[in-house]
Order: C-alpha cells, then structure tokens, then sequence
C-alpha cells in the first residue's frame, strides 16, 4: 500500500508540473466547471465540463477566448489550465458530447425543461416529474407545477400525452378517505358489535360475519 501511494505521488507531482497543452483559432475545447457556481439543488445535475466551444483567440499561451453561447453571461477568456481538448472517437469517427450548456445569467444556471412524465400530490401542492433536455431517466426530478407554468409548450404537451394529468392551476383534491391511526382496516371494514350482544367484546368482521348473539337470534339458529 505504501508502494501504491508514493506512485500516486510521483504521478501527481509529475502531472503538476506540465504545462498545458496550446490550441489554435479553432479547436474545439472542453471548459471545467470548477468556477461556475450551480444553484440547481439536485447536485447530479452539475456539469463536470460544458462545450464543446471553439476556441476564437489566444490571448497567451495560458489564456484563450472562447465562443459561448449568448445565453451565457460570463466572461469569455479562460486560463488553459480550465481546458482540455475534444478527443474523438476513431473507431466510428464522433465527438461524445454531453447535455447542451447550461443558461447563465449573472453566475446563475438554468436547466432547460424537456418534458413532463408523471404528477403527484406533495405538500398539498401539484409536482411534475420532470425529465430534463440532455439528461435521462435517472436524473428526473420532482418540481411543484406551479414553478414550471410558465412553460407553456411542455405543459400543453404533458396534458396530450396524459389526459388525467392535473394543470397547474387545478385544485388539489382533499381525500375524503377516513385515516385509521390505530393501523387496522378502514371503518367500513372493521368488526361490528351488535347492540344488543351481552358479550362487550364480541367482535366480528362485518364483511364476513356477525356478531355471536347476532347467530343465536337468527330463525336458523333456533
């Protein structure tokens, strides 16, 4: 184990000390999320990287200026060491390129909305089960409706593709189904006594039985 560590040591130490690779006007580069704050909650949702961007000058060889998106609302010169360089794939020819940037605005991200699959009642409130533009099923969240009424396309959508499903704006209903505390079957179901029965705990399903003395006063029993 001690081995194994001062390896790692090594390596790290030697990898420190490179410098980082230059890119020309043009190259495609990857960019490290390591100062963009997130301020989405559900943290699998961060980017390690965004991009791929193109690279539009180079300031020195530690600084470049990439082309971003105008969505994204941060200076567009980065340090070389918060970029690396796309690699493709050789056997089929392809660059593997993760969910599209985030929206910026002021240091903030914004996550796009792709559709609406499922609903749920929390907190008294509607929640969509969200799937999100680039990400799969694993990463679904549970937003409350009424955060996402705004987007009007999804929501019309959802309601095609669900005909049950609530909008944002409707009602939540209130059960009206009696909540046993004591965790035994629902008032309906539970046992029956029968007025006039001698016996206080002479108790019996009322689905399936009645009560003793209920019996020995039935014509049959006579």
């Amino acid at each position: 184990m001690a081995a194994l560590n001062l390896s790692q040591e090594r390596y790290r130490q030697a990898d420190a000390g490179k410098s980082p690779p230059e890119y020309a006007v043009g190259d495609k580069v990857w960019l490290l999320s390591l100062h963009i704050t997130s301020q989405r909650a559900n943290k699998k949702l961060d980017h390690k990287r965004y991009g791929p961007f193109t690279v539009a000058e180079r300031i020195s060889s530690h600084a470049y200026r990439l082309e971003l998106p105008d969505s994204m609302k941060i200076h567009d010169v980065f340090p070389a060491t918060l970029l690396s360089p796309v690699v493709k794939d050789t056997d089929f020819n392809r660059t593997f390129v993760p969910p599209p940037p985030v929206i910026t605005t002021e240091g903030e991200e914004h996550y796009e909305v792709d559709k609406f699959l499922d609903w749920r009642i929390k907190d008294k409130k509607w929640q969509y089960r969200v799937r999100w533009k680039g990400y799969g099923p694993l990463d679904d969240t549970w937003e409350f409706a009424q955060d996402r009424k705004h987007l009007e396309e999804q929501i019309r959508d959802f309601l095609a593709n669900f005909p049950d499903a609530p909008a944002p704006d409707d009602p939540v209903p209130v059960s009206r189904v009696p909540v046993n505390k004591g965790g035994g079957k629902p008032p309906t179901e539970q046992a029956k006594i029968h007025p006039l029965c001698p016996i206080a705990r002479c108790y019996c399903l009322s689905c399936s039985y009645t009560c003793l003395f209920s019996f020995m006063l039935s014509p049959s029993f006579a």
